[in-house]
């Protein structure tokens, strides 16, 4: 969800959502002025899903408002709510076997039907800003973020899920997350302003942000138990008819509760040159400064912060309006991303990547085209651990190269189309190192992991095409129909290599319908999704495959006034 603006002008706008599965989404958005400089925007939402897959459902309740108070044409005052609360199941798709998905319906779920994952999130947000003069303008930024959720979830591990082809069955583990709590603070402040020396314009931007988070979650988990869904039989699966086993995490698993706090200060500076003869040059620079502790099994594990400078910069030649030629380099550093089974934080992760590119304007400026070239590399990526998911670990260093194509615009009245295609030739892990333990989790040795595989979920083709037509005029007026493709080749489904997905392609069409009535508009809109039925996987995770949606309709009804 995002937070609308609220407008100058009122507007308001019902719409009700239907699908297969059980969909339904009911959305409100109403905007307008309240006087004395104060104008509002609320929205409102509700969804209650089914799905495909057996026993997943979620719910969800979402509530948004947002107060500005214009207290002159320099200065303004945004303060906002945003309430989101619903519970979901967790569902990690279906378990490899060998090295492709396993041969069972895509509706089968490989979890209990207890298996549920509640969620209370609330941000408060409060922004101003003060145009100085005609050049300057300052810029302050505050939120603050409460989430609260609870999580049981009976799921395949990443490793060696099938226990045998004569049993055919699937080795499960009980996951409990218990009395989690994230608090985030978030301050940002900024001055922004254009000048010239010489002849040469400046577009400068410099400030500062603070980021603290303070985490607290207590997990249970349990592999080894003689529990009735300790294993599944796939061919013929057996579900738990009650609820979850009774567990008391606080007696029956102590020591389990984990408590980090991560803060991140930051410095940043950017000039954007406009030089003669249509060339943009953009540098700049950032400092961050991180530091962690976290306490868990009663242990505190302060660690020294960690720290980086990091530069950007780009080159924009525009000899012709029509025509752009660009580069680009930028780096970035960011904080640990995630704990290790072992204890402690990971380190944190760095990246590198260059671009350059070409963009074409056509047709009056109504059809862009875009491609570029790029070469990203990152060190210390973080990835799920292979004994426990709940964990991470890191792979040393990957790269990836490649190209991409993006084209959207309006080619005739009423015409539009939008393609891209990325070709990723190399996605390759450069450095990675494979920590050996034993039973109490003490280093007895080391490996060269994964270096060499390809990186897991980056496929080599990616493709995706939609065009639409609205007729312009006569009895049918407003009528738009359309349809589109998505393919994407074959993908990695860990960093092992030991299992990938297969490649597939999926066609969707649409249709949709405006009219007038007074000064409202109605409007209606039909989607059909995998029309063609297609059985593929659009994800993974470890040797876990997350199925696609079968053929289903999406049908809306709005009025906007």
């Amino acid at each position: 969800m995002v937070t609308k603006k609220p407008l100058p002008t009122p507007f308001h706008k019902l719409e009700q959502q239907f699908g297969s599965y059980d969909f339904y989404r009911t959305t409100f958005d109403s905007t307008g002025p309240l006087g004395g400089g104060f104008s509002y925007r609320l929205n409102l939402a509700y969804e209650n899903s089914g799905s495909f897959r057996n026993f997943v459902e979620g719910e969800r309740v979402f509530v948004a408002p947002v107060l500005r108070w214009d207290i002159s044409p320099r200065t303004q005052i945004d303060l906002s709510l945003d309430y989101l609360k619903g519970h979901n199941t967790p569902d990690y798709g279906i378990p490899a076997n060998g090295n492709r998905p396993l041969n069972v319906p895509r509706e089968r779920f490989f979890g209990e039907p207890f298996n549920k994952a509640k969620y209370d999130d609330t941000v408060v947000s409060l922004n101003w800003s003060h145009k100085i003069n005609d050049k300057w303008t300052l810029r302050h930024r505050f939120s603050t973020e409460i989430l609260k959720s609870e999580i049981v979830n009976v799921t395949t591990p990443f490793s060696e899920p099938i226990l045998s082809d004569n049993r055919r069955a699937v080795r499960r583990r009980l996951e409990i997350l218990h009395n989690a709590r994230n608090e985030s603070y978030y301050n940002v402040v900024d001055l922004s302003g254009h000048f010239e020396t010489w002849g040469i314009k400046h577009r400068v931007l410099f400030g500062g942000d603070y980021y603290r988070e303070d985490t607290r979650w207590g997990f249970v988990e349990d592999e080894d138990s003689e529990l009735e869904f300790n294993t599944l039989d796939f061919t013929n699966p057996v579900y738990q008819t009650g609820g979850p086993p009774p567990i008391d995490p606080e007696s029956d698993f102590p020591g389990n509760d984990i408590d980090e706090t991560e803060k991140w200060f930051g410095l940043y500076f950017q000039d954007q040159i406009e030089l003669p003869y249509h060339i943009h040059v953009l540098a700049g620079f950032r400092y961050d400064n991180i530091s962690a502790r976290e306490f868990t099994k009663g242990e505190s594990t302060g660690e020294p912060p960690d720290d980086a400078l990091t530069p950007r910069g780009g080159l924009l030649w525009r000899p012709i309006p029509e025509l752009a030629l660009y580069s680009s380099y930028t780096e970035n550093f960011n904080g640990s991303n995630g704990l290790a089974r072992q204890g402690g934080k990971l380190p944190p992760e760095s990246a590198q990547q260059w671009e350059m590119g070409i963009k074409t304007e056509l047709l009056d400026g109504r059809f862009l085209a875009t491609l570029s070239y790029y070469d990203l590399t990152k060190q210390n990526v973080g990835v799920p651990d292979q004994i426990n998911p709940l964990f991470s670990r890191t792979v040393g260093e990957l790269q990836v190269r490649g190209l991409e194509l993006d084209l959207q615009g309006e080619l005739l009245p009423g015409w539009r189309l939008i393609g891209a295609y990325a070709y990723t030739p190399f996605a390759k892990i450069i450095r990675d190192q494979e920590v050996f333990v034993n039973d109490e989790d003490n280093v007895i040795g080391t490996g060269p992991g994964n270096t060499g595989h390809r990186f897991n979920n980056v496929p080599r083709h990616n493709a995706s095409l939609w065009t639409t037509y609205e007729i312009q005029k006569g009895l049918l007026r407003s009528l738009k129909f359309g349809g589109g493709i998505i393919a994407v080749s074959k993908r990695q489904a860990d960093i092992e290599n030991t299992a990938q997905a297969p490649g597939y392609a999926v066609v969707n069409l649409m249709a949709a319908y405006k009219y007038k009535l007074g000064n409202a508009t109605l409007r209606f809109q039909l989607n059909a999704e995998n029309i063609l039925d297609k059985h593929y996987f659009v994800s993974t995770s470890g040797l876990r495959f997350m199925p696609g949606t079968p053929r289903s309709i999406l049908g809306s009804v709005s009025i906007a006034y």
